[in-house]
């Protein structure tokens, strides 16, 4: 009879744990829904029981609204992104960007080495070219996936518990594609690289990655429930360690 009493009650909080699926954009709290429907036409939005706000009141806001704040690093848009809505679309945008970014190694290394070397008849071939193209994608998708292998690492000392029927891996994968989108700023190289000088490449290169790893730092504080200092120290260290591994297992060449 105790046995099943336990069972019972262990059924009966986990119920309510999987219950709490959402999360107040304001205070992180989780909520069990976003909104209540009390009729056919009448539906009101829920607030929340910790900060006494409207739990998520961008489920009523226009996409345009949201991507303006989710690129000014709105910590209530990404926690709305993340935890209110499908992620399904973020592994369209990550393919997007992973395509991007291939094409912006590949398009760098190819300037290098017709800048550094003759061009023989081998690197006129397409062929040759478009293996150029698929080693640099190869390497972006290897570096991507140790970065966040890196940050997971790290994270597993520093994260709190925020949400026990959430997924902290799953949850830091959505966030990273979610920062990723501050790679779409890759865009303008690769559009004007004729008209663009090497000092304004460069700088705009920095501009980029600074912008990415700050929308790392956020995302890991919303989801670690950390401060923005020791998710900062988390990112930058990732960062570090990743790219000391890749510049000993640089393998783009194209020539």
């Amino acid at each position: 009879m105790e046995l099943l009493k336990s069972k019972i009650k262990t059924l009966s909080t986990k119920t309510k744990a999987e219950e709490l699926t959402y999360c107040c954009v304001n205070c992180g709290y989780p909520v069990k829904e976003l909104y209540h429907v009390y009729s056919p036409t009448v539906q009101k939005l829920t607030d929340c029981k910790n900060c006494r706000h409207l739990a998520d009141p961008f489920i009523e806001y226009d996409n345009l609204y949201i991507i303006i704040n989710l690129i000014l690093l709105s910590t209530n848009v990404q926690r709305h992104i993340l935890y209110n809505s499908s992620c399904k679309s973020l592994y369209k945008i990550l393919m997007i960007i992973t395509i991007v970014e291939s094409y912006f190694l590949w398009n760098e290394l190819s300037q290098t080495k017709k800048n550094h070397y003759a061009i023989n008849d081998s690197m006129k071939d397409p062929l040759f070219m478009e293996k150029g193209f698929y080693l640099s994608t190869l390497q972006i998708v290897l570096s991507n996936l140790s970065l966040f292998i890196i940050i997971r690492v790290i994270s597993m000392w520093t994260a709190g518990i925020l949400y026990a029927n959430r997924s902290l891996t799953l949850d830091l994968f959505h966030g990273y594609m979610l920062a990723s989108v501050a790679k779409f700023f890759f865009l303008p190289i690769i559009i004007w690289n004729e008209n663009i000088s090497e000092v304004n490449r460069v700088v705009h290169l920095f501009l980029v990655v600074c912008y990415f790893l700050i929308s790392l730092m956020y995302v890991h504080s919303n989801v670690c429930g950390t401060s923005k200092k020791i998710s900062a120290a988390v990112i930058l260290l990732a960062f570090i360690i990743n790219k000391y591994i890749w510049f000993h297992l640089n393998f783009t060449g194209i020539a």
